[in-house]
């Protein structure tokens, strides 16, 4: 027993020295090693929550962190399968770097940004004075500042960028040669939407136009991927909202996202990624604005993205927004699926990037999970509950069979 208690000793200050390391260690080359998933890791720390008891957790399957309340004894969790990947308790994911010092599998429910609420940043910039244009684009950030109104501080917005407040947060508003969260870059790079938004491009993904169309559905909260080869799909959004005056009032808030504007992957930290821009459609100028800031700042760098955590950020601002659409991307998964059970409105999700390729199931689950529909080029599925499990489903020319945990391709 003495044996066995020294041991547990030793891998108990292991563990603590590997995360005192992480928070005390200087970075040459990265900004910070975010919630620290890795053994070795150099940089400041970015501290995943508000809440002092949250802290970033590895996830053993993914290599993303999870933020979660680490509060739980480690008697009260279940060690990881043999593979220190799978967990036999329902609702659970396996997590290293614990205190435990061994895989465990730690609860979902104490991952929600309800009990580890993301922290944001402040910045503390110096003012520069430029000369320019008059024509605008709009950035946002957030803020940490406790005061109501986040633009007290005038030096937040240079280069004569305007501080417009938003709840606690702020947007900069730019002259037209400027760019960035503080206004702070010359030179705005080409995006390659404007053609699509004047209406002299025809490049623009067709889907959502002809979804829009098909359906009458009005008090729209929209939450839109912006990244990479999503931006065409982006854009034709904004382009059949403004085609008729009639269709002003159908959408009501936009959400952009863009998977963490440009953070490294290892800081990607699930529930806190950021990157999530989001504007009312008082003035379609700052729409257009807000949506080209959100692809300036970032653009996805790995595959999954933060879907979730954008259409929970959607749900927050329009509370009484009765339909929530996501314009998701096919060919990449959304990497914060375990944060779903949050959701509490039915989804509607439009597919782009669709191009013959089967149908991602994450997305189907997405809509099923919610009581959701499912929208491409063509179709819309809107009895993916209806289906018994074993049951199946054509979409397009696939085939999908509905299990206990969700849709599967055939």
């Amino acid at each position: 027993m003495q044996v066995n208690s020294i041991l547990l000793s030793i891998v108990y200050l292991s563990v603590l020295l590997m995360l005192v390391t992480c928070v005390t260690t200087q970075a040459q080359s990265a900004p910070s090693c975010g919630c620290c998933p890795s053994e070795r890791c150099s940089g400041q720390p970015v501290y995943c929550s508000s809440n002092v008891d949250c802290d970033c957790l590895m996830m053993t399957v993914t290599g993303g962190g999870m933020c979660a309340n680490t509060v739980l004894p480690c008697s009260n969790l279940t060690r990881c399968g043999n593979d220190n990947q799978t967990c036999s308790v329902p609702n659970t994911v396996c997590v290293n770097n614990t205190r435990c010092g061994v895989p465990v599998c730690y609860p979902i429910a104490q991952a929600t940004p309800k009990v580890c609420p993301p922290v944001v940043s402040r910045y503390t910039p110096t003012t520069t004075t430029t000369t320019t244009t008059t024509t605008t684009t709009t950035t946002t950030v957030t803020t940490r500042s406790s005061n109501i109104n986040a633009c007290l501080n005038g030096a937040l917005c240079l280069n004569n960028g305007t501080c417009q407040t938003t709840g606690s947060s702020f947007f900069c508003i730019c002259h037209v040669l400027y760019y960035g969260p503080r206004c702070e870059y010359y030179g705005a790079p080409d995006l390659g939407i404007d053609g699509i938004l004047n209406g002299t491009s025809n490049s623009s993904d067709p889907t959502v136009e002809n979804v829009l169309n098909r359906n009458n559905w009005t008090n729209i909260v929209a939450v839109i991927d912006v990244t990479g080869s999503m931006k065409p799909c982006a854009a034709a959004v904004y382009k059949w909202m403004t085609l008729s005056y009639e269709r002003v009032n159908k959408i009501q808030y936009y959400v952009f996202f863009n998977d963490g504007d440009n953070k490294p992957d290892m800081n990607k930290t699930i529930g806190s990624t950021g990157g999530i821009y989001g504007v009312d459609t008082t003035n379609l100028a700052t729409v257009i604005g807000v949506m080209k800031t959100a692809m300036y700042n970032g653009d996805g760098g790995d595959g999954p993205e933060n879907d979730i955590e954008a259409l929970l950020y959607g749900i927050r601002q329009c509370p009484n927004c009765s339909n929530t659409i996501l314009v998701a991307d096919n060919q990449v998964t959304p990497r914060d699926m375990i944060l779903l059970r949050n959701v509490t409105r039915p989804v509607k999700v439009i597919v782009c990037q669709l191009a013959g390729t089967p149908l991602n199931t994450n997305l189907i689950n997405i809509a099923l999970n919610t009581g959701g529909s499912i929208h491409t080029l063509e179709e819309d599925i809107i009895n993916l509950s209806g289906i018994p499990i074993n049951g199946t489903i054509t979409i397009g020319a696939r085939l999908y069979r509905r299990t206990s945990s969700g849709y599967i391709l055939v």
